[in-house]
């Protein structure tokens, strides 16, 4: 297990709303590039439950520009990769 964290904030696209899992988990020697937890007990009700995992489909959705040399020469929207993949890389699922 490469990365366990807990509480681990991150930014929606925009940058001004956020988005905090319980749980961020990293195992990519056994096909897990990146998991999120999240665990709420019967205290939260289920629409911000439901408003959690709509942010969270937002942020995993979210593409930025990918920094690798190799790519120098594409245009700018060909350089573009999803945010976790650049955040976890070491991995090679589709998503």
């Amino acid at each position: 297990m490469r990365s366990w964290s807990t509480e681990t904030e991150f930014l929606l696209p925009g940058g001004w709303r956020k988005v905090r899992p319980d749980a961020v988990w990293q195992a990519a020697e056994i096909g897990v590039p990146v998991l999120v937890v999240e665990v709420d007990r019967p205290t939260m009700a289920p629409p911000p439950v439901a408003a959690k995992f709509t942010a969270y489909c937002e942020l995993f959705r979210m593409k930025v520009r990918d920094n690798d040399l190799a790519l120098a020469d594409q245009e700018p929207a060909d350089r573009t990769v999803h945010w976790w993949r650049r955040t976890w890389p070491g991995h090679n699922r589709a998503g």
